[in-house]
């Protein structure tokens, strides 16, 4: 097991990912333009450039048994958290068209669009507050009898791990009063596992489309093994 430190602020374009990884881009032939992207897969207004920034300095682990080089892990790890900050986006923004638009999963983002609806039906507009810390996250090689067990399973997962800030989240809703909800409490990790592929979007770049995501505890269960595979601390020497 080998333990990548990385420290990065970054939109960044990686031309050879796609052939590396063996996976190439979705739509070679997506329009350049911003707006005039986002128009094409139906959302307006398009989300600002630079919503899927992602500025993070935890663990990334590659657990694929030498199958990926460090690199490919540690790329694919950062596009999983830049498809991270798309979905949070759209929830936190109740933009059911982006959760819709099938760029970061399936359309509805496994289950996104549900929990939208389900706010706007409240009278909610919005969501603020801080989000949970990611500790450590770890592309892991999925083992053939895992998957034999979990047919949803992909070969390769990303398996990140959080901790919960003291903090929840405050609802703003349509008549303008705010709500504050009760979060987790501080410190509390939790775990989450998903499938699916690598993958460089032609207008938004490298990223990980979520086939499926599951909220997890390390346990017994395919998933929870999987999700046990990635430690709160680790005692390996990172790569230089």
């Amino acid at each position: 097991m080998k333990i990548i430190r990385l420290a990065v602020c970054f939109l960044f374009a990686l031309g050879s990912l796609a052939s590396a990884s063996g996976l190439k881009p979705d739509s070679a032939a997506a329009p350049a333009d911003w707006t005039e992207y986002w128009r094409s897969v139906g959302v307006s207004p398009p989300p600002p450039k630079g919503f899927l920034k992602v500025s993070y300095s935890g663990r990334i682990e590659n657990l694929t048994d030498g199958k990926l080089p460090d690199e490919t892990a540690r790329n694919w790890a950062m596009a999983a958290l830049r498809r991270g900050q798309g979905d949070r986006y759209a929830s936190r923004n109740l933009r059911e068209d982006i959760a819709n638009a099938g760029i970061f999963g399936p359309r509805g983002l496994n289950g996104t669009s549900e929990e939208i609806q389900s706010l706007r039906q409240m009278g909610v507009v919005q969501i603020e507050g801080p989000v949970p810390e990611v500790m450590a996250i770890a592309i892991i090689a999925v083992p053939s009898q895992l998957r034999a067990q979990e047919p949803r399973l992909t070969s390769y997962v990303v398996v990140r791990l959080s901790r919960a800030r003291a903090e929840g989240p405050t609802l703003i809703y349509r008549d303008g009063h705010r709500e504050s909800r009760k979060g987790s409490a501080e410190g509390e990790l939790s775990w989450q596992v998903d499938t699916g592929r690598f993958f460089e979007h032609p207008v938004l770049g490298p990223l990980w489309y979520q086939e499926n995501g599951w909220s997890c505890r390390p346990d017994g269960t395919p998933i929870g093994q999987l999700c046990g595979r990635l430690k709160p601390a680790t005692d390996n020497h990172p790569i230089s």
